[in-house]
């Protein structure tokens, strides 16, 4: 999806490949049977540190620490950006003492300092959001896919 969306951005006509994931897209081009990949951290970073990988640039808000030279799409004149998202859920009808349980226990993960270092090793961004946050965010993430997949017509959800 994140290859659409640039593909559509950028106005340019790529040559999709669908993979089963980012590990097998990334062995693909360290196998030089693509040449070139969209992945999000931490797919391909073993790869990119060892120097088997080259960055073209980072598709997120900011420079990734490991890799300081490789500048985001928007520092290179192109102002689009794509990121992998995470976010936990609930049954609708979970009781809220157990919302509020499970909400505290991830947010003090994410501030644990072995998880943070954790995730700075995969390169990936941690950002907490409250719960009504996320939601809207969710929906706006929605909206954006849906476009992509009507304009891209992938199947027949969005009519």
């Amino acid at each position: 999806m994140a290859s659409l969306a640039f593909q559509n951005f950028a106005n340019i006509k790529l040559n999709h490949i669908p993979f089963e994931g980012g590990g097998p897209s990334v062995t693909a081009l360290m196998g030089k049977h693509v040449d070139s990949i969209i992945v999000s951290a931490p797919e391909g970073v073993p790869q990119a540190l060892a120097g088997h990988l080259r960055l073209l640039g980072i598709f997120g808000d900011s420079r990734l620490e490991k890799f300081p030279k490789v500048a985001t799409a928007k520092e290179q004149g192109v102002d689009f950006k794509i990121s992998m998202w995470r976010g936990i859920s609930v049954p609708k009808d979970t009781p809220p003492a157990l919302i509020t349980q499970i909400h505290d226990l991830v947010k003090k993960c994410m501030g644990d300092s072995d998880f943070k270092k954790k995730t700075d090793e995969l390169s990936v961004e941690l950002k907490y959001m409250e719960s009504s946050d996320l939601g809207k965010f969710i929906l706006s993430e929605d909206a954006r896919y849906q476009k992509l997949i009507m304009t891209e017509k992938l199947g027949e959800r969005y009519k």
